[in-house]
């Protein structure tokens, strides 16, 4: 799963387009609205905007500084009629103009209808329906992961965060703006842009994601370019996104998953880790999801020696010194207490040869959007050798048709051993051992299952089905919230929750869930689309 992050006016030819044909005095005035913009400061984009306009009235480059500034705020619809305004005046920078309207309009169809709810500081939009069960735990987790950023950071931005979460990977794509080939060939959900955090909705894809992970990690991208003024390279940005992204559940330095940690060790291994430079502009453009897993851990475990040398504030110190024009790999090590950033990095290094890392072969869990893919796109064995699928599908017909053993054997020709496991056949076979008695293998395998693929919503929820048939209630509500954390679209994960927090005396939480359930039963139309 990638992530893109990105503050700048990316596309748009914003100060070519607004200082054509303007006077020194009114260009430095126009460039200091887009760098408010840039540093996703928007009170001090209208502020300046302000000033401006007491100066040179509606001009064109007023109108399309307030249409950019509409843009970044969510209002979409003045955006639009703002660089309307802007292109009519000035007739030869039409095709210029062009390609902003097209993005702008185009987001303002992908948001169109969504339902918008305001918490605090934060407000969030969605489809209406069933992605209203992502609202009350969305506000929840940006209001946890503020408080720990405070203590880490110092400042965030000034501005509510805005947060839209779109119901296809098409809607997503077109307001991003990012190529289709980025979303499904490598699998980016999510961004932080434009002041906005746009993220896919976890029904879209075809086994869900950690999707509040992924909602920190762009909110902390936001306050890393506001705080540096967007000034920190992306090596920097993505290492301090992973060491916080699980702040929200008062944790730094977030676990590194199974297949990083392989992909980790086979590059400790082979001496071949990947170099800043390979890392620019984007982890996107990475060549391969190792290369990727690789470059995030690398990053995170920087960052994280550096947090933990320098002790509390070591990491806003640093994003402090690269905004006073800093180069940010000795703004890191000076922050932490080194004396050359080399000394850093031979620390870090020294950390990840310590760590106890997976090594056994796993594979990337692939991300389907929109249903498209087939039936096995959400696994990573499957998805990658379509061979094996005739064999995966005779097993399916075996099992449905109660002849667990030969179903057994035509799911391990479709898994040889040579490659990675596949959690999709795992959960399959584990039913098979439950139809033969053998209930203590089918649990084994799927405890070993979520070791290998802990984001595989299905072997929490068949792990979870297990324990609570074994009167295990606080073990079975651990595996159910750790299905519904990366899907939450089950209503039988969703029920399953209910009934156990009923039984384990925790009624505020039952109910929550019996919502959830009801939602997701009726399509959340009978509460309007939100769930407060």
């Amino acid at each position: 799963m990638k992530i893109w992050s990105a503050s700048r006016l990316a596309g748009i030819a914003a100060l070519a387009l607004l200082a054509a044909g303007a006077p020194t005095a009114l260009g430095a005035s126009v460039e200091q609205v887009v760098d408010c913009l840039n540093a996703v400061d928007l009170p001090c984009a209208e502020s300046a905007l302000a000033r401006l306009r007491a100066e040179d009235g509606d001009s064109r480059q007023v109108c399309e500084l307030a249409g950019h500034i509409a843009f970044h705020r969510g209002d979409y619809a003045s955006a639009v009629a703002e660089i309307e305004r802007a292109a009519a005046s000035a007739p030869e920078l039409g095709e210029e103009y062009a390609g902003v309207l097209a993005h702008y309009q185009a987001t303002l169809d992908a948001t169109a209808g969504m339902v918008e709810i305001r918490e605090g500081d934060v407000i969030l939009r969605h489809a209406p329906g069933m992605d209203a069960i992502l609202v009350e735990e969305a506000f929840q987790t940006l209001e946890a992961a503020q408080l720990t950023l405070r203590q880490q950071l110092g400042v965030l931005p000034p501005q509510p965060v805005l947060v839209e979460i779109f119901p296809t990977g098409k809607r997503f794509v077109a307001a991003s703006g990012l190529p289709p080939e980025s979303v499904n060939t490598t699998g980016v959900v999510a961004i932080s842009k434009w002041a906005r955090l746009l993220m896919t909705s976890p029904r879209a894809v075809a086994r869900g994601y950690g999707w509040k992970d992924t909602l920190v990690h762009e909110y902390v991208h936001q306050v890393v370019s506001h705080l540096s003024h967007d000034r920190t390279p992306v090596w920097l940005q993505e290492g301090i996104a992973r060491y916080l992204e699980a702040c929200w559940r008062h944790q730094l330095n977030a676990t590194l998953e199974p297949f990083s940690q392989a992909a980790l060790a086979s590059a400790l291994a082979a001496d071949d880790l990947v170099t800043f430079e390979e890392m620019h502009p984007s982890f996107a453009f990475l060549p391969s999801a190792e290369r990727g897993a690789v470059a995030y851990a690398q990053v995170q475990i920087l960052v994280a020696t550096a947090a933990e040398h320098g002790g509390a504030g070591s990491i806003g110190r640093a994003l402090q010194a690269i905004e006073n024009g800093a180069e940010a790999d000795d703004a890191l090590a000076r922050a932490a207490g080194y004396d050359r950033f080399e000394e850093l990095m031979d620390e870090a290094i020294q950390a990840m040869r310590s760590l106890d890392l997976v090594e056994r072969k796993l594979a990337a869990l692939p991300v389907a959007l929109d249903g498209e893919g087939g039936d096995f796109a959400e696994d990573p064995l499957l998805a990658e050798h379509v061979e094996l699928a005739d064999h995966a599908r005779l097993g399916d017909l075996l099992r449905q048709a109660e002849r667990p053993r030969a179903a057994l054997v035509e799911y391990g020709k479709a898994m040889p051993p040579d490659e990675p496991p596949s959690p999709l056949l795992t959960n399959r076979s584990a039913d098979c051992h439950l139809m033969l008695g053998e209930r203590s293998t089918a649990l084994d395998l799927l405890r070993q299952s979520t070791r290998d693929y802990p984001s595989f919503a299905m072997t929490w929820k068949g792990l979870g089905q297990l324990e609570q048939a074994d009167g295990e209630p606080q073990a079975a509500l651990d595996a159910f919230l750790a299905s519904a954390d990366v899907y939450p679209f089950d209503s039988e994960v969703q029920a399953s929750l209910a009934a156990l927090y009923t039984e384990l005396g925790d009624l505020a939480s039952a109910s929550r869930h019996a919502g959830f359930e009801r939602i997701l039963l009726y399509g959340g139309e009978e509460l309007g689309g939100a769930v407060r």
